[in-house]
């Protein structure tokens, strides 16, 4: 997160102390934990799945 501080100025944000990070994460619903989890899986095998794709059309085009 220390290497975007310049970037987050710019937004007119400042980067947060953890602690209140982890005051703001207690009390958010734990939903929001398992469903950006969830949608991390699913990206990942995205990301699998086009990998493969891209290398069987890099070898399929060399014949």
């Amino acid at each position: 997160m220390h290497q975007h501080v310049k970037k987050l100025y710019f937004l007119g944000l400042s980067l947060s102390k953890r602690l209140t990070l982890a005051k703001a994460n207690e009390q958010r619903p734990a939903i929001i934990f398992e469903k950006l989890y969830q949608y991390s899986l699913i990206l990942d095998k995205l990301r699998q799945t086009i990998d493969q794709q891209g290398a069987k059309a890099v070898i399929g085009n060399q014949g």
